[in-house]
């Protein structure tokens, strides 16, 4: 039953976004009683936010200036679905002053403030030069527009390098260099230009003194259009890679009341001083000396709301739709107040040790991690493909306690319970800087993580004991396995053999680095596993792994026909199995008869070009003066005979294979 909506201009929300920001903004709206309408691309339609918003409608292909960047299809799918209102989410269009306003030309509310505030905002030099004027401290720099080389140059020298070139349009991170010499200017102006271009539609480039050894500290705001205006606390988010923020954290832990209250006067001096409206945040630059600078303001919704959202126990979004509506803001500032403290990482579809290169591919395997204080923001789902059309920001993990130390070691268990396979993503490499004894003690600035890997982010290589894990659980794996398929086989049977410990062997390789390995099934229970020069036994007693034994604190195991996916507390390794056994999907599985155990194959009962079904009687296995009935698992055409009656087998040995079969019925002998 739908829910009465507290909402009363409009009853019907589109979002003009997609992935976790779309699904969160519905998850609020619904709760408020409002009809939701997605907007999706072609290469989005798998993701959860279309499914789960009460209508969808596809903006095209996939490329981004044809789709969430088009005003015009915005539009259109908002009038043809009815829809009264548009929340922009973050990103895309959300700072968009164009796009403001043709929303207010096609009477649809803008969930957001005034295209006149955001224009105002979303232009940096101007927004810089008017908060001058008003007193609010800002960081020196100018304008590259109308200048030649010769000019910038000189001007950039008059400031001293290192300087920041920033796109004038937009945030995020997106658009931005970092110059530390005259050489490196020309090149990051063109770069940063190109960049600016792509995301948001403007190429107009700020330069501005570089701030080493900062903070990057931010205070949200939220006004309504009865010139209220609250500050809801500050966030910390120094931790960046490439500019664009990794962590995020309220309050900050080193913030007195006396700074606190200087940096929300100005926040919301500056948001008066454009009559801004809704939810803003007003970022700074905090030096080592606790001088604050004006960053920037970005008009809209941050990422990193949740952790406000933690410690103020606000939902900025309901709060947003309530402005939108034209209602009075419920809370004063004194009614404001902080409790705990939350921390947030960004998990993405990147592969640090490449240089943060993107990530794509079919996600596998999504497990999220669940738990006292912990809170998921994802807009994933097993079997979604993720492109690298699109910025790589999947999930949201946020820790909440009432401590930074607590709030940290939580998110820590939390994100070692996270489990992805299929794209490359960044989670060792967040485990890694959670883990970091400076990060630990709040040492953090804007330039922590070049300090921390200075070289560049290497992850940990695996160690000889981080392949015989992953080899073991993928041969216990398959000996469940296959005693599965036949049902004559005894536990206890697996792995025996009349001379003792069966052995072979198998490769495994590491990027480039291919490994050997022998495997040595001793009984059902106990194998050792031979790498190099070391060799490991375990022995598995129910669910538990043991080493030598010492229980082993395996988060995840995930074995497909190519490779082997191992998850520890705060590493994974993906491994390529060049000698693989087993196909990577039950329908390959069922496939390929294989032998339960060692034995001699005394009987078979068919031969290439029969048809059979499931339970048909393929072969017998003798092993331990026993006979053992080897069971067809699907129906179908034997293509592939691999043993001859007679022949000696190993466990895991291909007998046969079996192709599904076509309409039509069975053909030839049975």
């Amino acid at each position: 039953m739908q829910t009465q909506s507290r909402i009363k201009t409009f009853n019907k929300l589109l979002i003009a976004n997609r992935g976790e920001i779309a699904l969160r903004i519905i998850k609020t709206a619904k709760q408020l009683g409002l009809k939701t309408v997605a907007v999706y691309t072609r290469v989005d339609f798998e993701s959860p936010h279309v499914s789960f918003a009460d209508q969808s409608v596809c903006i095209g292909d996939g490329p981004v200036a044809d789709s969430y960047l088009n005003h015009k299809k915005i539009i259109s799918a908002a009038i043809n679905s009815g829809s009264q209102a548009i929340h922009p989410g973050y990103g895309f269009l959300s700072e968009n002053a164009k796009f403001a306003k043709s929303c207010m030309q096609n009477d649809l509310i803008f969930v957001g403030p005034s295209a006149a505030s955001i224009e105002l905002m979303s232009d940096k030099a101007n927004a810089k030069n008017l908060l001058e004027q008003a007193g609010v401290p800002c960081i020196p720099g100018f304008e590259e527009k109308g200048l030649s080389f010769k000019e910038v140059l000189r001007k950039a020298m008059n400031i001293g390098f290192p300087v920041m070139v920033k796109a004038a349009a937009g945030g995020g991170g997106k658009g931005m260099r970092l110059v530390s010499s005259a050489d490196e200017l020309e090149k990051s102006i063109s770069l940063a230009k190109a960049e600016a271009r792509n995301f948001f539609g403007s190429d107009k480039i700020i330069i501005e003194k570089a701030i080493l050894d900062a903070k990057h500290v931010e205070i949200q705001i939220f006004a309504d259009k009865w010139q209220n205006c609250i500050s809801l606390g500050e966030r910390e988010c120094s931790v960046q890679r490439r500019n664009q923020k990794l962590i995020e954290e309220s309050p900050y832990m080193k913030m007195n009341p006396q700074l606190r209250k200087k940096m929300q006067d100005v926040s919301v001096t500056v948001a008066s001083k454009i009559s801004y409206i809704g939810a803003g945040t007003v970022e700074f630059l905090l030096d080592s000396k606790q001088n604050f600078y004006f960053l920037e303001m970005n008009t809209r919704l941050q990422v990193e709301h949740p952790v406000t959202e933690l410690v103020t126990g606000l939902d900025l979004v309901e709060m947003q739709l309530e402005v939108a509506d034209g209602q009075k803001l419920k809370l004063a500032q004194e009614d404001i107040e902080m409790s705990g403290h939350a921390i947030e990482v960004r998990l993405y579809a990147e592969n640090p040790s490449e240089q943060y290169s993107p990530s794509n591919g079919r996600i596998e395997v999504w497990e999220e991690p669940t738990g006292d204080g912990l809170r998921v923001d994802s807009g994933i789902q097993s079997g979604q493909t993720v492109s690298t059309l699109y910025d790589g920001l999947l999930v949201k993990i946020i820790g909440k306690g009432a401590t930074r130390d607590e709030a940290r070691k939580i998110l820590l268990k939390g994100l070692s319970d996270t489990i992805l396979i299929g794209p490359e993503i960044n989670r060792d490499f967040l485990l890694d800087i959670l883990s970091q004894e400076g990060f630990s003690r709040g040492e953090t600035s804007t330039d922590y993580i070049h300090k921390i890997f200075p070289g560049g982010y290497n992850k940990i290589k695996p160690q000889p004991v981080h392949y015989a894990i992953s080899v073991v659980l993928y041969v216990f794996q398959q000996m469940e396995l296959y005693r599965e398929r036949s049902i004559r086989v005894p536990l206890e049977l697996l792995g025996w053999s009349s001379q003792g410990s069966v052995s072979s062997s198998m490769k495994i390789k590491y990027l480039e680095k291919e490994i050997d390995v022998r495997i040595g099934v001793k009984c059902f229970n106990t194998i050792s596993i031979s790498i190099e020069t070391e060799e490991f036994t375990f022995l598995r007693d129910q669910n538990k792994l043991l080493l030598d034994g010492k229980l082993l604190d395996i988060k995840y195991f995930h074995a497909t026909y190519r490779h082997l996916y191992l998850f520890l507390d705060k590493l994974s390794f993906k491994f390529a199995l060049e000698q693989p056994i087993l196909p990577d999907n039950i329908k390959d599985s069922e496939r390929h008869i294989v032998a339960p155990m060692p034995g001699v194959l005394v009987s078979l009962f068919v031969e290439k070009g029969n048809s059979v079904s499931i339970g048909d009687h393929i072969a017998t296995l003798e092993a331990m003066k026993m006979q053992h009935d080897i069971l067809a698992t699907m129906n179908g055409i034997i293509v592939n005979m691999h043993k001859t009656e007679g022949q000696q087998v190993q466990a895991e040995e291909l007998i046969a294979e079996i192709e599904e079969m076509s309409e039509g019925g069975r053909d030839g002998a049975g």
